[in-house]
């Protein structure tokens, strides 16, 4: 028989039947005599981890053992027969001798790519810089990795190449076939989500139907979506899963893992979270809460403390990383006063404020008008017939406007409306202001202008008067004006008539100015203080503050200080300032104001 007719029957020709000759039958050949090399040439994969690699074929020698090589594809150069087995000498990438291995203990390859191993795992492309292959002949596919940046794909097969790299095999949700790619380009995830990609940043729930999942496989529920709406959290790792979608990775401000969601479900934001418009008038009701500048938390503008039982406009809400909610606060001339905890306030349900449980009867000694809302649009009558008379004052009420209100209630119970709480105080001046001569009583106004004269004459004409009905000294009184008030020109003297800087505490039922203040303590804060009809006004209010307050300005009443020096040490709770006390004393000396003291 022709062999070349009888091989081309098989699509066969004497090249690849010598070919297939060296693979199967020059091993079995070597058994005869070890000592003579077989030229193999053959990519192999090593399947076994226990057998010995060997550095000599009379087994005297150990060069370590197969599972170092486990999986990997080295090179076989030759053959060796050896007491009814055969032995590879194989190569690694570099060309380097690795030793003798039983033949049984490999599988021989078709390429260089080696045994196709079971991988089964889901992995995301993290990098773009390779090439997607057809063959291990190195065919492209036309796509790289950039095509696929970022997708998560199961890579069902890897191949540990000789070259040293490890390719997988990708296909798609469909089941399409994608190329083999190197895996230095990938991460492998733990499930169907794909490689966690670490990221940080702060998400809004916006969805109220989603599922929470615990796992990305979709198969463990954590619950939906609508117990985290709303709330502000961070992402610290996306999943771009198997099916398509983006998944985030959540926690909150405790960093507690709150579960995975569709990214679809939720906004990307910033600390403080998303801007909501709302219009609320609300009420600081709670002391010690910082009043912020911005929702970083780096900068202060006050205190609570400061504004308490101040009603403002929250025109916008955020809820914060934080876990608490922050309101936006304006003033009734619309300037904004900063941000507040929410946990801080009460809500009211007009301009007035929330209404403070107050069960008080009180005096009307004043005609003010009543009204029906706290809009100032609908009047229900005046209180002008009522002055004498006592009635309930059911409910407090601190307006945007900066003035209180009650809520009055005749002996009946029957509501009669809402008016100014200045209705049941005495009247705002008591004393009449006296002629002061030309040369001031003889204080020393040498280093004084017109203006500081000007005013100082008008101080000095409500103080006398107002010292003497309080029992304190007008020295003190006069030089606390001037200092607080700047010869009459600060900020708090020209809009607020207020000349001493007395705060608006929780006592004070009348008209208030907010600016900011500096404190010893607290550096710059946003304070609310009392705000007067005229300097008369102020002067008597203050007299009234101070002979009030016996706990803390005893030692400042003239029938408990011998000297108006002594006086002065008693004021030392008035003000933060170390040096108060001393500007004090040495200004009453600089300008002899030391001379109203005797003035009947």
């Amino acid at each position: 028989m022709d062999p070349d007719e009888y091989l081309s029957r098989w699509n066969y020709n004497t090249s690849k039947f010598l070919t297939l000759v060296k693979q199967y039958y020059a091993p079995m050949v070597a058994k005869k005599a070890y000592s003579s090399a077989i030229h193999y040439d053959n990519y192999v994969t090593v399947t076994s981890k226990k057998a010995t690699i060997w550095g000599d074929l009379d087994f005297k020698k150990k060069r370590g053992s197969s599972s170092t090589y486990y999986n990997q594809t080295l090179h076989a150069k030759a053959a060796f027969g050896r007491s009814g087995s055969h032995y590879l000498s194989l190569y690694d990438k570099s060309n380097k001798w690795v030793g003798y291995l039983n033949a049984s203990c490999v599988q021989i390859e078709k390429g260089g790519q080696g045994k196709a191993i079971s991988y089964g795992k889901y992995v995301t492309i993290v990098k773009s810089t390779a090439n997607l292959w057809s063959s291990f002949s190195w065919a492209k596919t036309g796509k790289t990795t950039a095509d696929i940046f970022n997708k998560t794909y199961l890579a069902k097969v890897e191949y540990k190449h000789f070259n040293g790299s490890t390719y997988l095999s990708l296909y798609d949700k469909k089941g399409k076939w994608l190329g083999y790619v190197n895996k230095t380009q990938t991460k492998e995830g733990s499930s169907q989500g794909g490689a966690a990609l670490p990221i940080s940043e702060y998400v809004s729930v916006t969805a109220n139907d989603y599922t929470v999942w615990r796992d990305l496989n979709g198969k463990k529920k954590l619950g939906i979506s609508s117990s985290l709406q709303g709330k502000t959290l961070i992402a610290k790792a996306q999943y771009n899963h198997f099916n398509g979608s983006k998944y985030y990775s959540l926690y909150d401000h405790n960093s507690k893992w709150q579960g995975y969601i569709n990214a679809t479900g939720v906004k990307k934001t910033v600390i403080q979270g998303p801007y909501k418009s709302i219009k609320k008038y609300v009420t600081l009701k709670k002391s010690g809460y910082p009043i912020w500048r911005n929702l970083n938390f780096t900068k202060k503008l006050s205190n609570t403390s400061y504004q308490l039982n101040k009603t403002f406009l929250a025109k916008c809400e955020f809820n914060h990383f934080d876990g608490n909610t922050y309101y936006s606060l304006y003033n009734a001339s619309g300037v904004w006063q900063g941000y507040v905890d929410k946990a801080a306030t009460a809500t009211g349900s007009t301009a007035g404020g929330s209404a403070y449980v107050y069960n008080k009867q009180v005096t009307i000694q004043r005609n003010y008008p009543l009204w029906k809302d706290f809009e100032g649009k609908q009047k229900l009558g005046t209180t002008a017939k009522l002055q004498g008379q006592t009635v309930l004052a059911k409910y407090l009420f601190h307006h945007i406007n900066g003035s209180t209100y009650y809520s009055l209630y005749d002996n009946t119970g029957k509501w009669m409306g809402f008016v100014n709480a200045a209705v049941s105080e005495e009247p705002d001046v008591t004393v009449t202001p006296i002629t002061v001569p030309a040369n001031l009583y003889g204080v020393k106004t040498t280093s004084l202008n017109a203006s500081q004269k000007k005013f100082l004459k008008q101080l000095i004409a409500i103080a006398i008067p107002v010292a003497k009905k309080y029992g304190l000294y007008p020295s003190i009184m006069v030089m606390q004006g001037v200092k607080e008030s700047a010869w009459g020109t600060s900020e708090l003297a020209t809009k607020a008539n207020a000349y001493f800087g007395v705060k608006a505490d929780t006592n004070w039922l009348g008209s208030t100015y907010t600016k900011v203040t500096a404190e010893q303590n607290q550096g710059q804060v946003s304070a609310a203080f009392r705000k007067y009809g005229s300097l008369a006004a102020s002067v008597e209010d203050y007299a009234r503050n101070i002979v009030a307050k016996p706990e803390f300005y005893s030692g400042a009443l003239r029938k408990n200080a011998a000297t108006w020096e002594a006086a002065v040490n008693g004021l030392k709770p008035y003000a933060t300032s170390t040096t108060y006390l001393s500007d004090l004393k040495s200004g009453i000396k600089q300008y002899q104001f030391n001379k109203l003291d005797s003035i009947k």
